[in-house]
């Protein structure tokens, strides 16, 4: 134990073999504190439109708080499971200029909704927010 603590590799020394960004056996989170979370988690959005409704008839409201990085209802719908039927269902709540308007809007790192989609590989789900904002002059 004693030679561990020499060589910098033992418990609470600060040093590991993969860098300082490890903390407690994970990597260290890069991106900015959370404080308060005021955005909703994005199990909402991962095709349980159900649930959707439900939170919505209690009093949830659609895109109108961001978490720390600007990311609203629409960019985490991108990101779920089904997030054509996620899209759709926020689409189905926003008026038509809201809807457009949060399509295109970009959260802290410049990322649109299609950006989110394309991230995760959701083809059919750009190709659906294509045809959807197809005559849109700022999509």
């Amino acid at each position: 134990l004693a030679s561990r603590r020499r060589r910098g590799r033992g418990r609470g020394s600060g040093g590991t073999r993969r860098g300082s960004r490890r903390r407690h056996g994970r990597l260290a989170d890069p991106r900015p504190p959370r404080g308060r979370q005021r955005s909703p988690p994005p199990q909402r959005y991962s095709g349980a439109t159900a649930t959707c409704e439900l939170l919505y008839a209690r009093g949830a409201r659609v895109q109108r708080h961001a978490n720390a990085w600007a990311c609203r209802d629409a960019h985490w719908a991108a990101m779920g499971n089904d997030a054509s039927a996620a899209l759709g269902w926020v689409r189905s709540k926003l008026s038509r200029d809201a809807w457009r308007a949060a399509a295109v809007e970009a959260q802290a790192q410049g990322h649109t909704v299609f950006h989110k989609a394309a991230q995760r590989g959701r083809g059919r789900t750009l190709a659906w927010l294509l045809e959807d904002l197809g005559d849109s002059a700022d999509a």
